[in-house]
C-alpha cells in the first residue's frame, strides 16, 4: 500500500508510532528505551511517510514500561509526567528529518478540560521543537454542540500549528439527524484557516468503527450528509465514490460543474436516451467507469482530466450501442472499452481539438472503438477498430497494435480517391504492428466498384508485414480483393469477377474463333 501511494504522489501518514494503550509484551521498563529506538530505526529503513502520529492518545496515560524511561512518566518530574512522549518525538525528529510530526487524541473538541491538558503538552513539545502539527479526533460529536466545537477550536488555534482533524464520524441511525449534524459541525472544520486536513473516519456500510457511522448505504448509494458534502466539497458538481452511482436520468444529465470520480469502483451510468453529458470529468483513481448502459444516442462533450483510468463499459448485455465522445481534450490517462461498448471520437468542425484523447486506449474483444478524432498515443485493439464518423473520414492515431483476430471495419465508397476522402473512411499512423488473422469488413458505399482503396498509412515503421497474407477481407460479392503494403500504405486492391453469362459467352466465342481457324479438308468432284 506505501508502495502504490508513493507512486501515484500521494500523501502517506503513518499512524502511530507510540501508542500508551497497545505495545509489545516483551517491552518492560529494563529494555523500554533500547526497544523504542530499534523500533524507530527500523520502521525508518523500511518507509519514508510525509506525515507521522508520533504519540496516539497520550492523555490516557504511560505505557506500562514508562518507568524505564526519561521523567519516569510521573507528574512531579520536569516534563509534567510526559517525559516518555518528549522522547518518542526526539527519536522521531532524529530518524524522520523531513516528516511532519504530529500528536493525536479524542475528547478534545468536546471538552474544554481536555483542551487545556493537550494544550499544556503540545507547548512543551513546542518549546523544544519537537512538533510540526495537532491531530484532532473527532469520534463522538454527536451530541456536542457546534458552539463547544468551535470555542475549544479557537483555543487551539492559539497555539499557531497546523490542525489535522483526524478521525471524524458520525454514528447516527437516522438520516436526517447525520445530516443536520454534518451541515453544522463540517464547516466550522472546513472553514478554519489552522486546519489543513480532514479524515472520515470509514465510509462503508459494516466497515465502519461505529456502527451507523457510514456515510454510503449497503448498496453503495450516499446517504444524505455524504450527497450534502459532495455538493460543499465541489460546488456545481459531484463527487461518486467507491460503489456509488450518479444516474444521468434526464435530457439535461447532472448538475453543471465536475464530476470527481473518486476511491476505485466508481461509475458515471447513463440511464436514459438521446443524453448529451457536458460535464468535466475528473479521474482520481483507476477503477473509474463510465457506463452506457444500453442507451442509445449517448453522447459524451466534456473534458475529462486527472491521473486515474476510464474503463468505458456497456452493462446492458448485448446491445451494442454507441457512445460519441466530443471532448476538446479528454487528456487523461488509459481508457480500455470493455465488453459490447462502442465508442466513436468525433472531430467536430469549427470545435478546436474536439474529439482528442491523450492517453493509450485499448479495445477489448467485442468492443469497438473508431470515429474521425485523435488519439495522441497508443491504441491496442483486441476488438474492432472503425475508422470514421458515420463511415467516412479519417481516424489519426500515433501507434496502432493490431492484436491477432482483430477486426478492421471501413466504409469504402470511390476507388482511387485521395486518402479519407470521396466518402471513404481510413487511418493515419505513426507506426503500426500487424497482427495474424485479422478480419477487414467493407461496408460499401453508393459508388463503391473496382479499383484502388488506401486504409491506412503510416510514417514510421510497419511490423509484421508479412502477417497480410494470414488476413480476410468480407466485402461485397463479385469482387476479388488483395491487400498490398509499400510506400507507408496498406492498400486494398478490388477487381471485378467476370458475372457467370459473360463467361459463357466468352467461351462461346473462342470456340467458334478456334472452329474458324480450323484448316478445311479439300475434296475432289468427279
Amino acid at each position: 500500500m506505501y508502495t502504490l501511494a508513493a507512486q501515484r504522489g500521494m500523501l502517506v501518514k503513518q499512524h502511530n508510532m507510540i501508542w500508551s494503550q497497545q505495545q509489545p509484551y516483551w517491552v518492560n521498563s529494563a529494555n523500554a528505551t533500547t526497544a523504542e529506538k530499534n523500533w524507530f530505526s527500523a520502521y525508518a529503513n523500511e518507509f519514508s511517510p510525509n506525515l507521522i502520529d508520533v504519540v496516539n492518545e497520550p492523555l490516557d496515560g504511560p505505557p506500562t514500561y514508562a518507568s524505564g524511561l526519561p521523567d519516569g512518566g510521573t507528574s512531579s518530574s520536569s516534563y509534567g509526567g510526559f517525559g516518555w512522549v518528549v522522547q518518542a518525538y526526539q527519536l522521531a525528529s532524529a530518524d524522520f528529518p523531513r516528516a511532519t510530526l504530529l500528536i493525536n487524541d479524542y475528547g478534545i473538541l468536546a471538552s474544554a478540560t481536555k483542551t487545556a491538558q493537550y494544550m499544556s503538552l503540545i507547548n512543551v513539545l513546542k518549546s523544544k521543537g519537537l512538533i510540526d502539527g495537532i491531530g484532532l479526533e473527532a469520534h463522538g460529536l454527536e451530541n456536542v454542540s457546534s458552539t463547544t466545537i468551535q470555542s475549544n477550536l479557537n483555543k487551539l488555534d492559539e497555539l499557531d500549528l497546523p490542525i489535522y482533524i483526524s478521525e471524524y464520524d458520525l454514528n447516527q441511525t437516522s438520516d436526517q439527524a447525520q445530516l443536520t449534524q454534518m451541515e453544522s459541525q463540517f464547516p466550522i472544520f472546513y472553514t478554519n484557516s489552522m486546519v489543513q486536513g480532514i479524515t472520515l473516519w470509514d465510509f462503508v456500510d459494516g466497515q465502519t468503527y461505529q456502527p451507523n457511522a457510514n456515510l454510503l448505504y449497503a448498496n453503495g448509494n450516499p446517504r444524505p450528509a455524504m450527497q450534502w458534502l459532495e455538493t460543499y466539497m465541489n460546488p456545481g458538481g459531484t463527487v461518486i465514490d467507491s460503489g456509488a452511482v450518479r444516474l444521468v436520468s434526464s435530457s439535461s444529465g447532472l448538475p453543471a460543474g465536475t464530476i470527481a470520480i473518486d476511491f476505485g469502483g466508481g461509475t458515471l451510468r447513463y440511464s436514459a436516451a438521446g443524453i448529451t453529458l457536458a460535464n468535466a470529468l475528473q479521474l482520481n483513481d483507476n477503477s473509474s467507469y463510465l457506463d452506457i448502459n444500453g442507451q442509445s444516442a449517448a453522447r459524451y462533450s466534456g473534458n475529462i482530466t486527472g491521473g486515474g483510468s476510464l474503463t468505458i463499459e456497456n452493462t446492458a448485455g448485448s446491445t451494442n450501442n454507441t457512445l460519441v465522445m466530443t471532448g476538446a481534450d479528454t487528456a487523461f490517462g488509459i481508457t480500455t472499452l470493455d465488453g459490447n461498448v462502442r465508442v466513436l471520437l468525433d472531430s467536430e468542425p469549427g470545435i478546436s481539438g474536439s474529439g482528442v484523447i491523450t492517453g493509450a486506449v485499448t479495445v477489448n474483444a467485442g468492443a469497438v472503438f473508431g470515429g474521425t478524432g485523435t488519439v495522441s498515443n497508443t491504441v491496442t485493439v483486441a476488438g474492432a477498430l472503425s475508422p470514421g464518423d458515420g463511415g467516412y473520414g479519417t481516424l489519426r492515431i500515433q501507434n496502432l497494435a493490431l492484436a491477432n483476430s482483430s477486426k478492421l471495419d471501413f466504409t469504402l465508397n470511390a476507388a482511387d480517391a485521395v486518402a479519407g476522402t470521396g466518402g471513404n473512411s481510413f487511418v493515419v499512423s505513426t507506426n503500426v504492428t500487424l497482427g495474424s488473422g485479422v478480419t477487414i469488413d467493407i461496408t460499401p458505399g453508393i459508388d463503391f466498384g473496382a479499383g484502388v482503396y488506401s486504409l491506412l498509412s503510416f510514417s514510421d515503421t510497419l511490423f509484421n508485414s508479412a502477417d497480410l497474407t494470414s488476413w480476410t477481407v468480407n466485402g461485397p460479392a463479385g469482387f476479388n480483393y488483395q491487400l498490398t503494403d509499400s510506400a507507408g500504405l496498406i492498400s486494398l486492391n478490388v477487381t471485378a469477377v467476370p458475372e457467370p453469362a459473360t463467361l459463357g459467352l466468352l467461351a462461346w466465342a473462342i470456340g467458334a474463333l478456334l472452329l474458324l481457324a480450323r484448316p478445311r479438308s479439300v475434296k475432289n468432284i468427279t
